[in-house]
């Protein structure tokens, strides 16, 4: 049951971090960035919990996601795995590196996708 506890802690930080970048506006992109990969990795680590699996990195977690929530369990589509994997690139590219490559409008973009894919794994666990 420790599982499912910790999932449901991962949900509350998923739905926190994308409450916070609903008002992140006068942040820097980069902070933009960071927080909704947040909000995306607490989700997915969420589901990940509730199924046993506890990863202990977040290029760990990456694969996961990939294998086993879109490869094993069909839960994700290849679009939504490759969304996870293109914010958690743009993530460490905006806390590890000066040449940042994500835009404003690539956020604008991506930004919805990615809020429905935390309501879709929050929706999993609950």
């Amino acid at each position: 049951m420790r599982d499912l506890s910790e999932a449901k802690g991962e949900v509350s930080l998923a739905e926190e971090a994308l409450a916070d970048f609903k008002h992140l506006e006068n942040v820097s992109v980069r902070r933009q960035y960071v927080t909704l990969y947040f909000s995306l990795y607490h989700a997915s680590r969420a589901v990940l919990l509730s199924r046993s699996m506890a990863p202990k990195t977040h290029s760990g977690q990456d694969s996961l996601v990939h294998n086993a929530l879109h490869r094993q369990e069909k839960l994700l589509t290849e679009e939504e795995v490759a969304l996870y994997s293109k914010l958690r690139t743009r993530r460490e590219q905006a806390d590890y590196e000066t040449d940042f490559l994500g835009t404003e409008e690539e956020l604008n973009e991506i930004a919805p996708k990615a809020e429905s894919l935390v309501e879709k794994l929050v929706s999993i666990v609950r």
